[in-house]
């Protein structure tokens, strides 16, 4: 008698490992693909000597066109002026920085776009792009594009609260039109390339839906321009 009692002990003590194991199931059952996709506000940083997307436009320039709208030229500073706008070094042709009337912090809107895996349960790629409807002239003006590497700083869940800090690179502008300028100022150029640093943290109500407030860190290289990026997303995994 005291034997099968003993035997039912570790019948019992199988279904508590098997518990056990469930457990892990759950932490193996994370969604490793993502989709993050939300509205943005942009903070860019103007500062003096920073370059001008265009040049002044008068009239003449308008109707044989060269340009889509008169500028005043007292928004521009030429480089060939020497001071704060400085010609960059093997580039022919006049160019221009921006006059800043009001330097600081300029906000500005985005759309922001992000595809990823987990490819372990705390590490994972992405690839992003971030799309700015209100942008001026030049090469990629309204488009940056970029990977990064993404850490996962809680515990993988299937549901619930989770966070990730991350880091990478890409290509493309950010471009900000300071205040007090008037409508058709130009805008600050910078890039092409880019650093970009940053964080997000989320709440998945189901195992495929839920959202995510996310910060970026841009570092606009070679032609400097220090911007971030405050992002609320829908996120939809997999």
């Amino acid at each position: 008698g005291g034997g099968g009692g003993g035997g039912g002990g570790g019948g019992g003590g199988g279904g508590g490992g098997g518990g056990g194991g469930g457990g892990g199931g759950d932490d193996g059952n994370m969604p490793r693909f993502f989709i993050h996709a939300g509205g943005t506000l942009g903070l860019g940083v103007a500062s003096p000597g920073m370059r001008a997307d265009s040049f002044p436009c008068t009239q003449s320039d308008v109707e044989n066109g060269f340009c889509n709208a008169v500028n005043d030229p007292e928004v521009f500073i030429a480089a060939t002026d020497g001071g704060e706008c400085a010609a960059t070094p093997g580039v022919e042709g006049q160019e221009y920085c921006v006059r800043l009337a009001q330097g600081g912090i300029v906000a500005h809107p985005a759309i922001r776009v992000a595809v990823g895996y987990y490819v372990l349960p705390f590490f994972g790629i992405a690839a992003w792009a971030r799309f700015a409807p209100l942008s001026g002239q030049g090469t990629m003006s309204f488009l940056t594009i970029g990977a990064r590497g993404e850490l996962q700083v809680t515990p993988p869940a299937e549901t619930g609260f989770h966070a990730s800090v991350f880091a990478g690179g890409g290509a493309g502008q950010v471009q900000i039109q300071p205040p007090g300028n008037g409508q058709n100022a130009p805008f600050i150029i910078s890039g092409l390339g880019n650093i970009t640093v940053g964080g997000y943290a989320g709440y998945r109500i189901m195992r495929n839906f839920g959202f995510v407030g996310e910060i970026d860190f841009l570092f606009q290289v070679p032609t400097f321009l220090f911007d971030i990026d405050i992002t609320l997303n829908l996120a939809v995994t997999f």
